[in-house]
């Protein structure tokens, strides 16, 4: 079989070989009394690269070992008639092993694939004065070629598969931020954004599906693979509802687009084996920010095809902008699936700000966006653990400021309601051994003061620890009727935190052209102890950073970071 029959470039192959069993090998070990013995063992090799060693066996002509060998071939190092090397030796305890001999198998021999099992005659090597048996060995060669970006083609695609996103600091070490996302949606075309995984949602419902963690500068280097940023994904536990994925990379960096990210590729892996099945250099595309390179979706069989899209956009800096884009590759799979061409979902990082009406479950299509109304319940939670028998005590507060940045009040443990009445704190925790959240604040937004135009929420730790030292702190705003978060921060293990005792975690503001409440994340870390220390970093924020107008978007997505 022609191993460069397969099309597409080739991007890897494994070699999996078994060495089985001997016969009638060589007696090494003369005897006084009887024929005399060997105790072989087997070196399995491939040119230079040695790939183990076999057990020995001590006092057997016709050994038995069922030990297997495994070779990953990128396609650099790949050469159909390089041969594979099986060197058998007979083990001395007093002086050097003798050599008994060897088989040698070339890689052309072995059909791409299938498994081929047979005895092999053993030849001679140099200082071996006697010969003989077999060896059988077990070995299959499994070649993995590319799928051609083209529109239209499709492929079947099972087990467990990784969806990577690479790239490196550009020259003068100028760090750009990529992403890489996977957009689910349901058999009727509707985003389902808690199964959707990205930067902001590290997990699905079930954790069938998981990233690796936002990247922002490019040398992240996962396993020594190149890859910067990973989704695994395991197609046979995707929740059902799931009916079609999309694969999103994009460039978050303003000013900067793939081509001049010259490094930056997209690839799909067998996670088990780490080979690539598909690769694309994101340089390619042009000038754009924005590139959906394939659909999996579901087949009457249960299975899943990936079909290649291979769209661009020149604009989009995440996938929330091309929804519209995304759902007009399902109109082949779901007849009458609509699709408006206004349709956003927003997708919040540092630094991003979003109306709060965008977070209304009600809204997700311009036709309905008078439906949205601003949630009227929000809380603020706050949660942390005993860390290492020591009780810890976190505090999470709120700062009202007027138009004129003047301070209107300050919700804390020691001000437990603000002085309109539309903010509540739950009462100080000092140990962080409550369930749940440890310390919450309650706001309700219809009930605040006409005079207050920005809310910040604050976390200081009055005990002094290091907020990225405490066990398992976290803190999170969210709708009180619907539970849902509009933001989360983890604070543990977080290095922007190391040696911070406070943190500007974000904002409530209201909107400039018509008063809507917007929210802004700013995670903006510090020493601080107690709130009030808090109220001029509040300050100096809003005025180096002045609130923008968000343009309205249709559906929202909780921002982590």
């Amino acid at each position: 079989m022609d191993l460069n029959a397969n099309k597409g470039a080739l991007v890897g192959a494994e070699l999996d070989l078994t060495v089985v069993a001997g016969k009638d090998l060589a007696v090494k070990d003369k005897s006084w009394f009887g024929k005399g013995t060997s105790d072989p063992y087997v070196i399995v090799s491939i040119g230079k690269d040695c790939l183990g060693q076999t057990k020995t066996m001590e006092k057997n002509l016709s050994p038995e070992w069922n030990e297997s060998f495994k070779r990953h071939f990128t396609p650099s190092e790949f050469t159909p008639t390089a041969e594979i090397v099986l060197s058998i030796f007979d083990w001395d305890m007093a002086s050097s092993d003798d050599p008994m001999g060897e088989v040698r198998i070339k890689l052309e021999a072995l059909s791409s694939g299938h498994v081929t099992e047979r005895w092999y005659r053993v030849t001679g090597v140099p200082n071996c004065s006697k010969v003989s048996g077999e060896l059988k060995v077990r070995a299959s060669l499994l070649m993995r070629h590319s799928i051609a970006l083209e529109k239209g083609a499709s492929h079947p695609v099972d087990g467990t598969i990784g969806m990577a996103l690479g790239w490196d600091v550009l020259p003068g070490n100028r760090a750009v931020d990529l992403d890489n996302s996977c957009v689910c949606l349901d058999s009727k075309g509707n985003v389902l954004l808690d199964e959707s995984v990205y930067y902001g949602n590290l997990a699905n419902s079930n954790k069938s599906m998981t990233h690796t963690g936002d990247e922002r500068e490019g040398d992240e280097n996962l396993h020594g693979s190149g890859d910067d940023e990973m989704i695994r994904v395991d197609l046979r536990q995707v929740p059902p509802r799931v009916f079609a994925m999309f694969l999103v990379s994009t460039v978050a960096t303003l000013g900067e687009n793939f081509a001049s990210v010259k490094s930056s590729r997209v690839r799909i892996l067998d996670w088990m084996t780490g080979t690539e099945t598909f690769r694309y250099p994101l340089a390619e595309t042009g000038a754009h920010t924005a590139f959906i390179s394939v659909r999996l979706v579901r087949n009457q069989a249960g299975g899943w095809n990936l079909d290649v899209v291979g769209a661009v956009d020149h604009t989009a800096r995440e996938f929330g902008s091309v929804i519209p884009e995304i759902k007009s590759y399902l109109q082949d799979v779901i007849p009458g699936i609509k699709v408006d061409p206004n349709e956003r979902i927003a997708l919040m990082r540092k630094g991003g700000e979003v109306r709060l009406k965008d977070y209304s479950p009600l809204g997700r299509s311009a036709s309905i966006a008078d439906q949205r109304v601003v949630p009227a319940h929000l809380v603020l939670g706050l949660a942390w653990d005993v860390t290492n028998g020591k009780n810890i005590d976190l505090d999470a507060s709120i700062v009202m400021l007027d138009a004129n940045l003047q301070q209107v009040g300050l919700v804390y443990y020691g001000n437990l309601t603000s002085p309109c009445g539309a903010i509540r704190h739950g009462g100080d925790e000092r140990e962080g051994d409550e369930k749940g959240d440890d310390e919450k604040v309650f706001i309700e937004l219809g009930r605040l003061n006409p005079a207050v135009c920005f809310l910040g929420f604050t976390i200081t730790s009055y005990s002094g620890e290091e907020l990225d030292d405490v066990s398992k702190a976290s803190c999170h705003l969210f709708d009180a009727h619907s539970q849902r978060d509009l933001f989360q921060v983890t604070l543990t293990n977080t290095k922007e935190f190391d040696k911070k005792t406070g943190l500007l975690l974000g904002m409530l503001f209201r909107a400039a052209d018509n008063g809507d409440w917007c929210v802004r994340i700013i995670s903006t870390p510090g020493i601080a102890r107690t709130a009030s220390e808090c109220v001029k970093w509040l300050e100096a924020h809003i005025q180096q950073y002045p609130p923008s107008v968000p343009a309205p978007t249709y559906g929202a997505g909780p921002a982590i970071i």
